[in-house]
């Protein structure tokens, strides 16, 4: 378990203290929060693979931290512990139907707890596995398509910005022996880096295959989806990247209306490569 990130959450100083003594035999990193809120405030920074939450706490409870953390897109692959007593059934079902994928209820084993623990970090392996492109660590394709509607809706629910960049690496898979197979590989994990140290936490990046990749950037709109890109672009230029020569993306941009965006990026990914451009941007400024 050594690399997990475990968030243990529970306003008793005693009981946390004791769940973070057994959970070091887990070798896994271990944080800890007071209260909901406290919880909330770290997840930015301690990023964790597993959290264990206690129902009853002050400020904001564990009901109300499960409900809030499972509307950030990041975290729905969270595998969450809720930690309950016996009399806390009601809370206990509401819990599970709000996300949370287990419960431990109170006192328990420290037995008990390491086996939760493990069976809940396997399974977040597996959703990972579920979810990413084994080569570049990006989303796949199919993850993608649900967040690209689960954002769509958002943004037309809150009349939010809404930006979508598809990327196309040019002359990707043919038949070079100056590249090879090999030579594309590194190339586009070399490139799924880059898009990791430029973008934002909240930006969305998945592999789509065939050389083609996407940004959703959700809370953006057209000038500053634009500027990101922009810099990214200057990223990649600046890079040295494995026979650099052969290095040519093309960008199309579109940050228009939510409904129609999947297809307004596709029309400027077209204008990019008809045109030769790095980055082409519809609608046009």
């Amino acid at each position: 378990m050594q690399n997990k990130r475990i968030l243990v959450v529970d306003d008793e100083e005693a009981l946390r203290r004791s769940i973070l003594r057994h959970l070091k035999k887990t070798e896994a990193l271990c944080f800890e929060a007071g209260n909901g809120e406290e919880a909330l405030a770290t997840l930015g920074e301690t990023k964790p693979d597993l959290i264990l939450l206690d129902i009853m706490m002050p400020v904001m409870d564990g009901l109300e931290f499960c409900r809030q953390v499972r509307r950030v897109p990041e975290m729905r692959e969270v595998y969450l512990i809720f930690l309950t007593s016996k009399s806390d059934l009601k809370d206990r079902v509401l819990g599970l139907y709000l996300g949370a994928d287990n419960y431990l209820t109170k006192p328990f084993e420290p037995k008990a707890l390491l086996e939760a623990v493990e069976v809940g970090l396997a399974a977040k392996a597996q959703t990972r596995q579920a979810i990413l492109d084994p080569l570049t660590e990006l989303y796949n394709r199919h993850y993608f398509n649900l967040r690209l509607g689960d954002e769509q809706y958002r943004a037309q629910l809150y009349h939010r910005g809404l930006s979508l960049a598809l990327i196309d690496l040019n002359g990707f898979g043919m038949a070079d022996p100056e590249v090879g197979k090999l030579g594309w590989d590194t190339i586009l994990s070399t490139l799924a880096h880059l898009m990791k140290s430029q973008f934002r936490r909240c930006d969305l990046l998945a592999y789509l295959g065939e050389g083609n990749l996407a940004v959703l950037l959700p809370e953006s709109e057209p000038y500053g989806a634009k500027q990101i890109l922009e810099e990214f672009v200057a990223l990649v230029k600046a890079s040295d990247f494995p026979k650099k020569g052969k290095i040519i993306l093309r960008i199309g941009l579109a940050s228009g209306e939510p409904g129609h965006l999947l297809k307004q990026a596709e029309e400027a990914l077209r204008g990019a490569l008809i045109r030769g451009e790095w980055l082409h941007v519809l609608p046009e400024p």
